[in-house]
């Protein structure tokens, strides 16, 4: 996982990775959150790459539309 969240951390120098209990984007601090563990699963990294997402897109609340439309669609471009 700290591979990941390095890569990240470098794509998206805006955003700040925090350890925390559950996997959450906070568009007010620019923090996606995630959960630590001692070995991540595939399912916790897919987790993190769909909290990117809602940054990259702009949601801005729970339900939210982004800002602008993505033109084809959202690529991050990561593999897990």
């Amino acid at each position: 996982m700290q591979d990941l969240i390095t890569k990240l951390t470098a794509d998206f120098p805006h955003l700040r990775f925090v350890a925390g209990k559950s996997f959450c984007w906070s568009p007010a601090t620019n923090e996606v959150f995630y959960r630590k563990a001692a070995r991540a699963s595939q399912a916790d990294k897919w987790s993190l790459l769909h909290e990117v997402s809602h940054a990259k897109l702009g949601h801005e609340k729970l339900r939210n539309r982004p800002r602008t439309r993505p033109s084809r669609g959202l690529r991050l471009g990561y593999r897990l």
